[in-house]
């Protein structure tokens, strides 16, 4: 059995890092980046979590159906 652990974020840049570093003990880490204009999902990528963009506009379901879409990825 995997663990992944889910972030939601929105320009996050300041607290994305610590966020990621709090779930190390996960075995994936998937950030769904709702639209940052700032440095969010560069520096999740950087550190390893994978990212996925949401649309703008989304609701806490087309995050989920996103999330678990690129759960199934792998």
């Amino acid at each position: 059995m995997k663990l992944t652990t889910v972030i939601l974020a929105r320009n996050e840049e300041a607290t994305i890092a610590n966020a990621i570093k709090s779930a190390s003990f996960s075995d994936e880490i998937i950030v769904a980046n709702d639209n940052s204009t700032d440095n969010t999902a560069g520096i999740a990528k950087k550190m390893g979590a994978r990212v996925i963009q949401l649309p703008v506009g989304a609701h806490f379901g087309d995050a989920r159906n996103r999330v678990d879409a690129a759960r199934s990825e792998e």
